[in-house]
């Protein structure tokens, strides 16, 4: 069984989303398997997307600031 961390009245079978608020819902009794957390993932995968599309910005905007600094 699962359920939410922030609606306790709240319980499924499965490892899914909390209807009300969105969250992972976590097992009510811990284990010891060794998974990896699904919102990790999702997590890590934002923020590699996140800094391909910052970083051309991020040099296209304070690049000449830096090369004037230099000097």
């Amino acid at each position: 069984m699962y359920t939410c961390p922030m609606h306790p009245e709240v319980e499924a079978q499965a490892d899914t989303r909390c209807p009300l608020c969105g969250m992972a819902l976590e097992p009510i009794t811990p284990s010891l398997d060794e998974r990896e957390n699904p919102e990790l993932v999702d997590f890590r995968r934002r923020l590699w997307v996140g800094m391909l599309f910052t970083t051309p910005l991020l040099l296209l905007s304070m690049g000449r600031m830096a090369v004037d600094f230099s000097n």
